[in-house]
């Protein structure tokens, strides 16, 4: 059966969040340093997702994109990953 995109990015996602588990095993306690470690992973989007306008805007080539455009999606399943983690905490 294949995958459709959203499988793919929950996929992605867990992957991120096993990696991240196994990184640091203590979550935080401190509602605060919870949301910070979320709004970190989404500040990195953000700079991905510039970085990929930018280059879109030079007219680059499409391996350099699809490059950009690889590291965004990282950066948004590590962010999808720190949320899940945010909110498998607080249940």
């Amino acid at each position: 059966m294949p995958h459709t995109n959203l499988d793919l990015a929950l996929l992605a996602a867990g992957r991120e969040l096993t990696d991240a588990e196994h990184k640091h095993p203590q979550w935080p306690t401190d509602l605060l340093r919870q949301v910070a470690i979320v709004a970190e992973e989404l500040g990195e989007a953000q700079k991905e997702a510039l970085s990929l306008v930018e280059w879109q805007e030079r007219g680059c080539g499409t391996a350099e994109l699809a490059a950009r455009g690889a590291a965004l999606d990282r950066e948004m399943a590590q962010v999808a990953a720190m949320a899940l983690r945010f909110l498998a905490a607080r249940l």
